[in-house]
């Protein structure tokens, strides 16, 4: 059975991430909204999984859908912290030839694959965006998160975390094909 003070603790941790409040806060949160783009929860709630921490485990491309041209992606392992995980993206977007230097990713590909999700082989069940507790998803918004043109901008996902029997997951983004065997870390 477990305990009552370990089966607190996780709720308190989702309480505070689902409030907007870091459980570090400071400078460190600071540096993960300068790096994750703008949250549409306005409180970084997209998780910060860092690229230092997290392997890559794929690369692609992927076509913008409303300009001309196409970003390259790095998809990072999955990384569980209690009841959560989190996905980190890479993304390089290339230049659309319209003199600008960068723009946003609704301005590169609407709203197509704005929330990715993931699917569990194992139990065949669907990790969608978790949302916060004001229905705001946890990840960053299509329309404020800008991409400079050839500069690498991480952009960060929080889902609910698999059972411990799922080991890895697949990534499905608007209808580009799926990302399958995303390595699960715990």
């Amino acid at each position: 059975m477990r305990s009552p003070v370990r089966a607190v603790v996780p709720l308190m941790a989702l309480a505070f991430l689902l409030s907007g409040c870091g459980l570090g806060g400071g400078e460190g949160q600071e540096a993960a909204d300068d790096t994750g783009g703008g949250q549409e929860d306005g409180g970084g709630g997209g998780g910060s999984a860092s690229t230092e921490t997290t392997e890559v485990v794929a690369e692609d491309t992927w076509p913008y859908t409303v300009a001309d041209g196409e970003a390259e992606v790095q998809i990072h392992a999955l990384q569980v912290q209690g009841d959560l995980m989190h996905l980190t993206v890479t993304i390089t977007a290339g230049d659309t030839g319209d003199g600008q230097d960068g723009a946003s990713m609704y301005d590169l590909w609407s709203s197509f694959g704005a929330y990715p999700y993931l699917v569990d082989s194992v139990n065949l069940n669907r990790h969608e965006v978790v949302r916060a507790g004001n229905a705001h998803r946890l990840g960053p918004d299509v329309v404020e998160t800008t991409l400079t043109f050839g500069e690498p901008r991480e952009v960060s996902y929080t889902y609910a975390a698999p059972p411990e029997d799922v080991e890895t997951m697949d990534l499905y983004a608007g209808s580009l094909p799926p990302v399958t065997g995303i390595p699960v870390q715990r």
